[in-house]
């Protein structure tokens, strides 16, 4: 049988139609690539080469860390890669901590702060493919860059809005550093009010010093809640209860005795915040920069090796070293080392 030139065009598109029909199938049925996976500059002589993956149960567990929120270990390569599978990661997008010990700490030890500052936050879920690159500097982890989320990239964003605030020990007096930090409370607030990712927006609110501003400003976050009254993750359930939703619920009864039940409020937070701060631990009432520091004194370090660890001034260190003194109610470096609490 003889095909004619039409024919032939036929045969063409038939096969063509099948081609396609063939590829879609197997892009179909091809398992899904899920993993995090990073590069990462590693001094091994001083950090084990091993990185962690936990997850932040809410958002109040951010700077907490123990073993029961490790869900994963990998080994850091020779070259300085590692890979964390997250297909077994739920199906919801949580927040996630990648962090890396110290040569002889132990593997739940967190560092905040410093040259010496240990971890980052990413978020994820069982379909995330991540790209993490670390470059080399004097920090453990410099310049981090992010592909595949643009939610995780924010996240540096952030970051660098929060380091502003640590950086304001270094000026001491000389600048008014009340009106700085609220500006920059107010940037996240707004960065908040804007996100449209419900979990990336919450951390921002969560960074904002919201527990004062919400007495001041309870609108904010009535229309806060408003806007993602859907969200029933763990972590807006946990938020909605720190800011007792009840207190917005009725506005008939706030607009009639409103005044009186904010005044109330008020005073029963002033009172629980005295108690609070009576109960609470010393080691609380210390900075980011003066935890970092009293690490230092406890591994015995002069004030001159810690100023050149921590890139600030010899006479900003013995601030600090005094300020630890009065806090912890101590005289000397030797009660530093027996301090435990």
């Amino acid at each position: 049988m003889i095909l004619n030139s039409y024919s032939f065009a036929i045969l063409r598109k038939t096969k063509f139609r099948l081609l396609v029909t063939f590829l879609l199938v197997i892009v179909t049925v091809l398992p899904v690539r899920s993993e995090i996976k990073g590069n990462i500059v590693l001094d091994t002589t001083k950090w084990s080469p091993v990185a962690y993956l936990s997850v932040i149960p809410d958002f109040t567990q951010i700077n907490t860390i123990s073993y029961k929120y490790i869900i994963e270990r990998v080994n850091i390569n020779q070259d300085g890669s590692f890979v964390f599978q997250s297909k077994f990661l739920p199906e919801n997008e949580q927040l996630y901590r990648i962090h890396i010990s110290k040569k002889g700490d132990p593997p739940s030890s967190l560092i905040i702060g410093g040259k010496d500052h240990n971890h980052f936050f990413v978020f994820a879920n069982n379909e995330s493919e991540i790209v993490i690159d670390s470059y080399a500097g004097k920090h453990l982890f410099n310049n981090l860059s992010f592909q595949g989320t643009s939610p995780n990239t924010a996240l540096i964003e952030i970051k660098t809005m929060l380091n502003m605030l640590d950086s304001l020990d270094y000026f001491g007096a000389t600048l008014n550093q009340d009106f700085i930090r609220e500006s920059i409370y107010q940037r996240l607030r707004n960065y908040a009010d804007t996100c449209s990712h419900p979990l990336l927006s919450l951390y921002a609110v969560y960074q904002s010093n919201y527990e004062t501003d919400y007495m001041i400003n309870p609108d904010y976050y009535r229309n806060f809640l408003i806007k993602w009254k859907n969200e029933e993750s763990a972590y807006f359930k946990t938020f909605r209860k720190s800011l007792n939703e009840k207190s917005y619920s009725d506005e008939n009864t706030l607009g009639i005795f409103g005044i009186s039940i904010v005044t109330i409020l008020i005073l029963i937070v002033i009172i629980f915040k005295r108690k609070w701060k009576q109960k609470k631990s010393p080691l609380s009432t210390l900075t980011i920069q003066e935890r970092n520091i009293l690490t230092h004194l406890k591994q015995g370090k002069s004030n001159k090796e810690i100023a050149e660890e921590c890139s600030i001034s010899i006479s900003t260190v013995k601030s600090h070293v005094n300020n630890i003194y009065s806090k912890l109610n101590v005289n000397s470096r030797k009660e530093v080392l027996d301090y435990n609490e």
